[in-house]
């Protein structure tokens, strides 16, 4: 198997790790509960056994990692090794030296990332934007996340704080638009994330519903919106409507700065499949000039659940970088 590297994927509700191989097999993998409701010091812990279980699983294979990348949401510092402002996902998380810790525990380098920069990584490497020197990344859940790449590599920013793309203004100056997460008004998060698009189709429902006509129905969810939707029910259509319109306009906007050659869509939204990649494509090329859709595919992220805990191993062992060994994947498909 050769070389490889452990990758840890950090979220609210799992701990993904798995130990990678530089031609992109995960040969070996686990999840376990994130531990979020005992606080920050227990998630670490979590983190650290987590990382240790793969150590010992690679070497039982006669394997030794070359080292640890860690996956998270929040803003990390990438010179830092620390996440400076954590979710409301994972609260406290600013507190812990999660890259000191872990280290410690498993007596190799460790490097840490956004989540969503590290999904890129690894679409980039063995995925849906193989091959690009400018790509755009979103994923759409929860939140809005996302990255860029430049010259096939993730773009850094000052601090590793590039590619915050769900926190891009997408209302006009005349109209504040809904609370974002960040505490700013009419970001694409507010609009275009799962939990915006069910706001959105809550507000929606209760104009169009007298009190006299309330029914004791579940609020709606990302996925029972896209459902209704699918079957005509104005109030969904129109609460993904605001969503497409958020995200032509970011998009398109970052087609006009950077010109890329490919859009990568990724996230839990990223499983409505190819009507939605359409729909996507529909509203930023009705915004884009033509000479910048020459060449341009928008296309659904192709790893899936993997794609976080693989472009952690990328970044842990530096496979990434532009004095690093090719992968000698080319031409290969995703192999986890």
């Amino acid at each position: 198997m050769g070389r490889c590297a452990v990758g840890l994927d950090i979220g609210g509700t799992k701990i993904a790790v798995g130990v990678v191989t530089l031609d992109g097999q995960i040969f070996w993998r686990s999840r376990r509960e994130t531990p979020v409701r005992l606080g920050a010091e227990a998630v670490a812990q979590a983190v650290c056994s987590a990382a240790e279980e793969a150590v010992r699983a690679a070497g039982a294979a006669g394997l030794q990692p070359e080292a640890v990348g860690i996956a998270t949401g929040g803003q990390v510092d990438r010179l830092q090794g620390r996440v400076v402002s954590s979710t409301r996902v994972l609260p406290g998380w600013e507190a812990i030296d999660l890259r000191t810790r872990v280290a410690e525990a498993v007596g190799l380098p460790v490097q840490i990332d956004n989540d969503a920069k590290a999904m890129a990584r690894a679409e980039l490497a063995w995925g849906a934007a193989r091959g690009a020197q400018t790509a755009v990344f979103l994923t759409l859940g929860t939140g809005v996340g996302g990255a860029l790449a430049v010259n096939g590599r993730v773009v850094d920013g000052q601090r590793g704080f590039a590619g915050h793309l769900g926190h891009i203004p997408v209302t006009s100056v005349t109209s504040d638009g809904p609370v974002c997460s960040c505490g700013n008004r009419g970001c694409l998060e507010a609009y275009a994330s799962g939990t915006a698009i069910a706001a959105l189709a809550r507000a929606r429902l209760a104009t169009e519903r007298p009190p006299a006509a309330a029914t004791p129905e579940p609020a709606p969810d990302a996925s029972a919106v896209f459902a209704a939707a699918a079957q005509g029910a104005p109030w969904a259509r129109w609460a993904l409507d605001q969503a497409l319109a958020a995200l032509g306009a970011a998009l398109a906007g970052l087609v006009h700065a950077l010109n890329p050659e490919v859009i990568v869509i990724g996230g839990g939204l990223s499983s409505q499949g190819e009507p939605w990649r359409r729909s996507i494509e529909d509203a930023v090329f009705r915004r884009v000039m033509p000479a910048f859709r020459s060449g341009l595919s928008i296309r659904l992220a192709a790893l899936g659940g993997d794609a976080g805990l693989a472009g952690a191993a990328l970044l842990g062992a530096g496979w990434d970088r532009v004095d690093a060994p090719d992968p000698g994947n080319s031409g290969k498909e995703w192999r986890g």
